[in-house]
This record gives structure tokens, C-alpha cells and sequence, in this order.
């Protein structure tokens, strides 16, 4: 009886597995492995299989086919109630992407890593190129692919490329990384403060060459030397070049400088403007003391107007690297610019429905204290 019981559970608890396994194009797979649970099947010629498995008392089962050249592939099936089940499978073959990566005379070039980025994820393969220059990335599970030769640490001056977008099928595609050539010019700029002769120290500072017309974001910078007042840079080609200075606590600086075939040496010099703060108060002429304003700005150029609505308390405003702060909650008009770039004529206005008021003054480069009061007036 306990045997018989035992026939009974087997023959309940058993999964028919029988179909075809073929390409996209019809044409059947032979030899594929059919595996679930801890049996497998092979297909025949024809690409037909029957596969069983006696035991499993789970409600569903993963079934897995897997052939050379082909995508494996997995499906799902939950039990019935004669549990046999007819399961055709459809494989994709493997997208196989090759090439070689040059750089701009034609030259292969070994040991550059190639980042394999699936179309919208932000996961990715990555291979490296062998002596001869080429690669190979087999087994590509997606249709859609970002390519992108990557410079390494001994290639800093190489210029990094756009991805390139291959689609479909297999692929053998080249990929250029171009070399920023050394030239024979020499750069020599000095860094001084803004209206003196005072040396300043940069905290970082990026010599790029232009190409095309375009500041090119993400090319490695040219090597420099940045010392106490001064950057140094050998071996400049004609063409144009952008230089990027930070200073702490002033103002960023940007200078686009052309260098000329016949140029031994250039020489300039950036004068770096300091940041200050400014504090305010707005004297209210015949409206209430605790009227706060809707807006507080502060124009550098007379073409761009920063703006700010009155805060809370304490909370900083984003203006343009300047920021507004109301200094108490009372509404007495008291208020505070922080980060403002010295040695330039600025305009603060204040204004709302029914009042108006302003002030023009021009910001020193020595970094003190600076006090104004806004005359604010009923429209």
C-alpha cells in the first residue's frame, strides 16, 4: 500500500515537457540543451525533444534551452492539471562585434580598453584590444549597443571619442582615438589679483586644446605645471586653446588664446577678481516698516538679470554664484549678497506691486566691507 501511494504521488508530481526548437527563420537547432530542474534532453536533428520530470511538487517550473552561437533562453510553466506541456522555443543567434581601434594616421594601437554599453543601461562589458589593435565581443545578448574606445593613464592626451552606436547583427567596426600632438610652442601666463601685483596660488587649472570650433568637454587636459602665480605649460600646437584657472574663494577664470605656427613662447596675464559680500537695508519711505518685498536682484550685465525672491529666514537664494539672504523674520528689509565677483559695476533693485527701488554701485577688488541702503519708494 505504501508503495502503491508512493506510484500515485510520483505520477501527480510528474512535468511533460515535448516541442521544436528552431531560429527565427525556422530552421531547426539540433543538438540544443533543454534542462529543467535537474534533468536536461537534447534536441534531435529535426530540433524535437521530450523531456520529464518526476518529483517536483512546485507549482511552476523554469525551463532553459541552450545551444552554441544562440542566446539562452528561459521559460516559465505552471503546473496543469495532466501537467504536460507542449514548449516550442525561438532562439536569437549571438551578435558577435568586432573591429580594431587606430589612432588618426592609422596606426593599431594595443591594450586600449572598449567599453560595451547596452543602449539605454547604464551597464556595460568591457574588453581590451589585443598586440594587433583588435577586439572581439561575442556573445552580445542585445541588438543595441554604445561602443567607446577608452584612454588609458599612459594615453591622458588623447582625446576621448563619441560613442559609437551599432544596431542588428554582427559588426566589425573601427574606432579612432586621436593623439593631441606636442607642438613646440611654450605657454607662460601669470596669475595675479585683480588691479595688483599680488601672485595667486590656482587650486586647479585646465589647458585644452579647441577642435572644430568647440571646447570638446571630457578631453583629458593638457599637462601643465601650475606654481605659485604662474602656469607652465611646454609643447603647444598651433591652434586654439582654452584655459580654465580656479582660484579659492575668487572668481573662476576662462581665456582663449590662439598659438600661431611661428610662436616660441606666449605670455600673459590673468587677473583674477576676488569675491565680497554685501550688506544691505532697504529704507521703506511712507509704506509700513513690515512690508517684504516680492524681489531682490542683482544685475552684473545688462543683458542678464539675476533674480531672487525673498527668502525665509536664513535660507540662501541661487544667483548667479551670488545668493540673497534676509537677515532676520521681522521684515525690516535688512538682506545679505554673499559670493559677489569684485571689479565690476553691479545694480540691486527691490520691487513689488506698489514699490520700486534700486542702487548702482561698483564692487572693489580689496575685498572690504561693503554697506547700502535701498530708497525704496511707492510707484
Amino acid at each position: 500500500q505504501s508503495l502503491e501511494l508512493r506510484l500515485q504521488l510520483l505520477a501527480l508530481n510528474k512535468w511533460q515537457f515535448s516541442g521544436r526548437v528552431t531560429d527565427k527563420n525556422g530552421n531547426p537547432i539540433a543538438l540544443a540543451e533543454v534542462r529543467a530542474g535537474k534533468r536536461k534532453a537534447v534536441t534531435a536533428m529535426d530540433g524535437t525533444y521530450q523531456l520529464e520530470l518526476a518529483g517536483y511538487q512546485g507549482n511552476f517550473l523554469v525551463v532553459s534551452v541552450d545551444s552554441p552561437e544562440f542566446q539562452k533562453i528561459w521559460k516559465t510553466f505552471y503546473r496543469s492539471s495532466a501537467n504536460r506541456h507542449r514548449a516550442d522555443f525561438v532562439l536569437a543567434r549571438q551578435v558577435v562585434i568586432a573591429g580594431k581601434v587606430l589612432d588618426q594616421y592609422g596606426k593599431r594601437l594595443a591594450g586600449v580598453a572598449v567599453n560595451f554599453s547596452p543602449k539605454g543601461d547604464g551597464r556595460h562589458g568591457q574588453v581590451t584590444t589585443a598586440t594587433d589593435g583588435t577586439f572581439r565581443f561575442e556573445k552580445a545578448t542585445r541588438d543595441d549597443w554604445e561602443l567607446r574606445a577608452v584612454p588609458d593613464d599612459a594615453r591622458k592626451n588623447w582625446i576621448l571619442p563619441k560613442p559609437l552606436r551599432v544596431r542588428g547583427g554582427d559588426h566589425d567596426v573601427v574606432l579612432v582615438l586621436q593623439r593631441l600632438e606636442h607642438g613646440h610652442a611654450r605657454l607662460n601666463a601669470a596669475i595675479l589679483r585683480f588691479n595688483s601685483m599680488e601672485k595667486l596660488r590656482p587650486k586647479f587649472v585646465h589647458l585644452s586644446r579647441i577642435t572644430d570650433g568647440k571646447r570638446r568637454f571630457g578631453v583629458p587636459g593638457f599637462p601643465c605645471d601650475w606654481r605659485m602665480g604662474k602656469v607652465v605649460a611646454e609643447g603647444l600646437q598651433a591652434g586654439t586653446w582654452h584655459l580654465e584657472v580656479h582660484v579659492p574663494n575668487m572668481s573662476k577664470v576662462e581665456h582663449r588664446f590662439e598659438v600661431k605656427p611661428a610662436d616660441d613662447e606666449l605670455k600673459f596675464t590673468l587677473s583674477i577678481p576676488g569675491r565680497t559680500k554685501i550688506h544691505g537695508r532697504l529704507a521703506f519711505d511712507a509704506v509700513p516698516q513690515n512690508l517684504r518685498p516680492k524681489e531682490l536682484g542683482l544685475i552684473t550685465d545688462p543683458q542678464s538679470t539675476a533674480r531672487a525672491a525673498f527668502p525665509a529666514t536664513g535660507k540662501r537664494v541661487p544667483n548667479w554664484g551670488s545668493g540673497a539672504v534676509l537677515l532676520d523674520s521681522k521684515g525690516d528689509g535688512r538682506f545679505l549678497f554673499i559670493d559677489v565677483d569684485a571689479g565690476r559695476e553691479i545694480r540691486i533693485y527691490v520691487k513689488d506691486k506698489n514699490i520700486v527701488g534700486e542702487v548702482t554701485i561698483d564692487v572693489p577688488t580689496d575685498g572690504s566691507k561693503i554697506e547700502v541702503v535701498i530708497r525704496v519708494k511707492a510707484k
